[in-house]
């Protein structure tokens, strides 16, 4: 199962408290690091919208190489580390994660993607993190692959990534 990536933030209450999710204005985001990364896996969560049906909520992400070249091999992880700006600095909002992507085809599902989708929350102003980790041979393709980060309908952030076979 592929495994997508999020950022899960310390204090995980103050995310369970629906006043605070949607209520603030959101301006953007920034990307302030890309490229190859390392992670800890907190646990697996369920994804209906991930070609393998779970993503990874992880901690502690490490940049290993800034690029947006990365290497085609099992094992690899690449994404990047967001700043969402807002006038409410700690306001909890939904985001949704896309991931473009060449055609994959999951051999236990027979379903073939080209965009994989997961949802997560994220705080005004604090660090977050979208990735992606080839655990698979199936899902290690050559060819460009976009991670996008979309709050309240707007893609806030996008970057783009080509995976190359060496």
């Amino acid at each position: 199962m592929p495994k997508l990536l999020v950022t899960l933030l310390v204090g995980l209450a103050l995310f369970s408290s629906p006043m605070m999710l949607q209520a603030a204005e959101i301006e953007g985001a920034e990307i302030l690091k890309f490229g190859i990364y390392k992670t800890e896996i907190l646990r697996k969560e369920a994804a209906s919208g991930a070609a393998g049906g779970t993503k990874g909520v992880v901690k502690n992400q490490k940049l290993v190489e800034p690029t947006t070249r990365i290497p085609a091999h099992k094992g690899v992880e690449f994404g990047f580390e967001y700043d969402i700006k807002g006038q409410s600095a700690g306001d909890a909002v939904e985001v949704t994660n896309k991931y473009l992507h060449p055609p994959v085809t999951n051999p236990q599902t027979k379903k073939s993607f080209t965009s994989q989708t997961t949802n997560g929350k994220q705080k005004i102003g604090r660090t977050a993190y979208i990735g992606y980790e080839f655990e698979h041979d199936w899902e290690v393709v050559s060819g460009t692959w976009t991670l996008q980060v979309f709050c309240q309908g707007k893609k806030i952030a996008e970057k783009s990534f080509q995976v190359i076979k060496q």
